[in-house]
C-alpha cells in the first residue's frame, strides 16, 4: 500500500469513528449481508464503522428537509401576521389622521364647507368615518351623504360640488390643471369657476360631462343617468354633443323613456318643485361670484319671489296665543350661540311638515323664505339643527314648514335674534410678495404673514387673479415650486397670499409682481 493510500485510510477511519449506528462500508455495498447484532456493536472497537457520520448525500438530504420546514414555518408566520393586520384594521375605528395626506406640487385639496346632517369619507369605499365642517379631502377620497344629509365640498381653486341625500362621489383626479369627480350614486350639483388653465368634469356610470364654466347637476341612479345645465354649457363626451344652458340630456331615464338619448328643454315647473335645486339656489345667492351667474335659476328665483310676496299675509309667526288656550297649533322656535355657530331647537303642534323645514336668516325682524337667506332641514322629524355661522354678526331667524310643490313656506314660527360667534380665519398680515422664475422653478420672498399658504395664478393674459386663473395651492412655509406642465405658449404668472375665505379680499391678497413665463 502506498503512503498516499495509507493516509486516506487513516482519514476515513477517523471520520468513521463518529458515525453513529451505521453499517460498515462493506455491509453497505452488500445488500445480502445480515445486519450486525447488538452484541457485536457493543464489543466493537472504537475504530470500527459502528459510529459512522452520515454520508455527504445523506447530509444534503437532511439539510433540504430542514430548509423546507423553515420555509413553511416562515410562510405560516407571515400569513398569521397578515391576518392579524387585516383583523386590526377592520375591528378598530379609523382615526381622522388616517385620511391625511401630503399633496404634491401639482395637486389641490378640497374642504367640507357645509354639512347638513351626517357626512362621511373613506379611503377605500368600504371603511367610512364621519367628518365635520372644515375636514379636508384629497385625490381618491370618497365622500357620501345619507338619506337626510347634504354637503358642500369647496376646492382650493374656488369651484364647489354639492351632494344631495344618498349621494356618493369619488375625487378621481385633483390636479392643478384637471379635476375629475366620479358621481357614483345620487345627485351632484357643480358650481365651476371658469379657467383656461384647468378642466372640470363629472363622470357618471356611462358618460362624462365636461364643464365650460358652468352650473349643472348630474344624476346617476337606477332610474336616471344624465345632466341638467343651468348656466353656460357642458360637453357630453360619449355623446359628443354640447348641452347648452336650459337644456338636459339623459342617457337613461326610465321615468320618461322619450327623453333617453336626446337633448331636451328643462321644464321650469318641474325644476321649481325640486327641493334640491331650491336649496342650491339659496347657496348660489350666498356667493358673490354666483349671484350674477344664476342662468335659468334666475327665472326660478323670480317666480319664487313672486309667490313669496303673494303669500306675504301668511308669513306672520305661528305662535300659540298666550291668551287663547285653544290656540295650540304652530311652531315654537329658540336659538343660542355656540362656539362654532348657532344652535336651533323647535317644537311642532298641528302643522304638516312632510317636506321638511326652512330656517330663514335676515337682518329684519321677520326674515322670509324667498327673500332672505335660508337653510333647508330635509328631515320632517328633526327638532334641532346647527348653522355654522361664525362671523360675529347679529341676525334674526325664523323656521317654517316647507312646501316643495309650491316652492314656498307656511306656518312661520316666532322670530329670534342671536349674535353669532366671531371665529374668522387667522388674518393675513399685509406685506409684499416678490416672484422670480428661473429654468422652470418659481421662487418668491414675502413680508407680512401667510398662515394659509399661497396661490399660483397663471393666464395667457396679463394680471391673472384668484380664483379665475388659479392653478395651484402652495402650503404655508413653502417659497419655491416647480412650474406646472403647460402647453407651448407665453403665460403671465403671479403669486398671492391665500386668505382661506372668499369674503376676505376675494380669497387672495398681496399679489406679487407679474412674471412672463414662456413654454417652448
Amino acid at each position: 500500500m502506498s503512503e498516499k493510500e495509507t493516509k486516506n485510510d487513516a482519514k476515513d477511519t477517523t471520520i468513521d469513528t463518529f458515525r453513529p449506528f451505521s453499517t460498515t462500508d462493506e455491509e453497505a455495498s452488500n445488500p445480502n449481508a445480515a445486519p450486525p447484532s447488538t452484541l457485536h456493536q457493543e464489543q466493537a472497537q472504537p475504530q470500527t464503522d459502528t459510529y459512522k457520520l452520515p454520508s455527504k448525500k445523506q447530509s444534503i438530504h437532511r439539510k433540504s428537509i430542514i430548509k423546507l420546514a423553515l420555509a413553511g414555518l416562515f410562510v405560516v408566520i407571515l400569513t398569521l401576521i397578515g391576518a392579524a393586520l387585516v383583523w386590526v384594521r377592520h375591528s378598530e375605528p379609523v382615526s381622522d389622521s388616517a385620511f391625511s395626506s401630503t399633496p404634491d406640487a401639482t395637486s389641490i385639496g378640497a374642504a367640507l364647507t357645509l354639512a347638513e346632517g351626517a357626512v362621511e369619507r373613506s379611503l377605500d369605499g368600504e371603511t367610512w368615518l364621519e367628518v365635520e365642517p372644515g375636514a379636508t379631502f384629497y385625490q381618491l377620497n370618497y365622500i357620501r351623504t345619507d338619506e337626510t344629509s347634504r354637503a358642500v365640498i369647496t376646492f382650493d381653486e374656488g369651484s364647489a360640488i354639492r351632494l344631495d341625500n344618498n349621494t356618493t362621489v369619488r375625487l378621481a383626479k385633483m390636479r392643478s390643471d384637471t379635476i375629475v369627480i366620479e358621481n357614483m350614486n345620487g345627485e351632484v350639483y357643480s358650481r365651476v369657476i371658469a379657467s383656461e388653465n384647468r378642466s372640470f368634469s363629472v363622470k357618471t356610470s356611462n358618460e362624462t360631462f365636461l364643464a365650460h364654466g358652468t352650473a349643472y347637476k348630474t344624476t346617476n341612479t337606477e332610474e336616471r343617468e344624465g345632466v341638467e345645465v343651468y348656466q353656460s354649457s357642458v360637453e357630453a363626451s360619449e355623446k359628443k354633443e354640447s348641452v347648452e344652458e336650459g337644456k338636459q340630456y339623459y342617457k337613461k331615464n326610465t321615468t320618461d323613456t322619450e327623453q333617453e338619448g336626446k337633448v331636451t328643454d328643462i321644464d321650469l315647473e318641474t325644476l321649481k318643485a325640486n327641493e334640491f335645486i331650491q336649496w342650491n339656489l339659496d347657496q348660489d345667492e350666498k356667493t358673490t361670484d354666483y349671484q350674477n351667474a344664476l342662468g335659468i335659476l334666475g327665472k326660478l328665483k323670480e317666480t319664487t319671489t313672486t309667490k313669496a310676496n303673494e303669500n306675504k299675509e301668511d308669513t306672520t309667526p305661528s305662535v300659540p296665543n298666550p291668551n287663547d288656550n285653544t290656540s295650540d297649533k304652530g311652531i315654537s322656535f329658540s336659538a343660542a350661540a355656540t362656539s362654532s355657530g348657532i344652535s336651533f331647537s323647535w317644537s311642532v303642534a298641528g302643522v304638516t311638515t312632510n317636506d321638511g323645514f326652512k330656517i330663514v336668516k335676515g337682518t329684519s325682524s321677520t326674515p322670509t323664505y324667498g327673500s332672505d337667506e335660508s337653510n333647508y332641514i330635509g328631515d320632517s322629524n328633526a327638532r334641532s339643527a346647527t348653522w355654522n355661522i361664525a362671523d360675529g354678526g347679529t341676525y334674526h331667524f325664523r323656521i317654517c314648514a316647507y312646501r316643495a310643490s309650491a316652492g314656498n313656506c307656511e306656518a312661520y314660527s316666532n322670530a329670534v335674534q342671536v349674535t353669532a360667534p366671531n371665529n374668522p380665519p387667522e388674518a393675513v398680515q399685509a406685506g409684499t410678495v416678490s416672484l422670480s422664475i428661473n429654468l422652470g422653478q418659481a421662487g418668491w420672498t414675502f413680508t407680512g404673514t401667510a398662515p394659509h399658504g399661497f396661490k399660483l395664478v397663471m393666464s395667457t393674459s396679463p394680471n391673472p387673479v384668484y380664483p379665475a386663473h388659479s392653478v395651484q395651492y402652495i402650503n404655508p412655509g413653502t417659497t419655491s415650486i416647480e412650474m406646472p406642465d403647460k402647453s407651448a405658449g407665453t403665460y403671465y404668472v403671479r403669486i398671492c397670499k391665500y386668505t382661506a375665505s372668499p369674503s376676505v379680499a376675494g380669497g387672495c391678497t398681496d399679489y406679487s409682481n407679474e412674471v412672463t413665463y414662456t413654454v417652448n
